[in-house]
């Protein structure tokens, strides 16, 4: 004889979904973190990992969950060849994974508290805007910049 069991799929697709969430505990990466709203963190080491996080607390203490969908692999030849990490008071650019440059945030006119917003559009703004890209190589040593167009001609 067959048990019988009531199975609400709705409880069983919370239950999955809570066990597929990323979630990290609060303490092991506080120093990591920075506060954006009240209970809305993001990570400010420019680590690979992106995106908003949620404080929640929990009976094992804080954890942190991500607030963004798994992103959708992409075709390596659509993917943006800029990165900007926001490190001290600099906003490190990469071109193709090769560093291309550091710009103080004080040269800029932007507040330190703020490089992680720049460092977040600034890569699809240098994909999107040759002129932007003149201007970045413009700010560079004559030698170094063209190197940097030895190296990548297509940012000519």
């Amino acid at each position: 004889m067959m048990r019988s069991f009531n199975l609400d799929p709705n409880v069983l697709e919370q239950h999955l979904a809570k066990q597929a969430e990323k979630r990290f505990k609060w303490a092991d990466l506080e120093p990591r973190i920075q506060k954006v709203a009240f209970d809305v963190v993001r990570f400010v080491d420019g680590s690979d990992v992106q995106g908003l996080w949620r404080v929640e607390p929990t009976p094992e203490g804080d954890v942190i969950l991500a607030l963004y969908e798994e992103p959708v692999l992409t075709k390596e030849a659509s993917a943006c060849p800029w990165r900007v990490v926001a490190r001290n008071s600099y906003l490190q650019i990469f071109y193709k994974d090769s560093p291309l440059t550091a710009l103080a945030a004080k040269d800029l006119g932007i507040p330190e508290n703020e490089l992680y917003l720049t460092a977040s559009y600034l890569p699809s703004k240098l994909a999107s805007s040759p002129e932007m890209v003149r201007k970045l190589m413009a700010t560079m040593r004559k030698e170094a910049a063209q190197h940097i167009y030895q190296t990548f001609p297509e940012l000519l």
